[in-house]
């Protein structure tokens, strides 16, 4: 499996084939560029990175067709929006939405059940939708 080292993409796989009691054989580099010639060149049947990452990647193989991207998903990270340096109010709620949004995901609350998950006695859910906690205070 060619992965590039140093990279959290190389923790995350090495605790994913730990967990599931799985044999794996990395085939590491320095660089990005050296991980995608490895690939292409078949020292490895693999190539690990993250998900938009293989998208943009396989478009620039010599022949995309020989490579596919697989649906699984082993971690989530965000890999966050960027913002113009300087505006910390801007910075701020463009973060916390992001983590809304992330959170409302991993706990199934979505925009055609929150009237439902108003009702919910989990104490995650009930901060999430505002019947707990500041409620957004911090953010002005």
């Amino acid at each position: 499996m060619c992965v590039q080292s140093g990279t959290t993409t190389e923790l995350n796989l090495a605790d994913y084939f730990r967990f599931r009691e799985m044999k794996y054989t990395p085939v590491v580099f320095d660089t990005a560029a050296q991980t995608v010639k490895g690939f292409e060149a078949g020292r490895c049947d693999v190539l690990t990175t993250d998900q938009s990452g293989l998208y943009a990647l396989r478009l620039n193989l010599q022949d995309p067709s020989t490579a596919i991207v697989l649906p699984e998903i082993i971690s989530k990270e965000p890999l966050g929006p960027v913002v113009r340096q300087g505006d910390d109010q801007w910075f701020n709620i463009v973060k916390w939405t992001l983590f809304a949004m992330v959170n409302a995901e991993e706990l199934g609350v979505s925009s055609h059940n929150v009237d439902d998950m108003k009702k919910s006695n989990d104490p995650n859910i009930r901060r999430l939708i505002g019947n707990d906690g500041p409620k957004g205070k911090g953010l002005g």
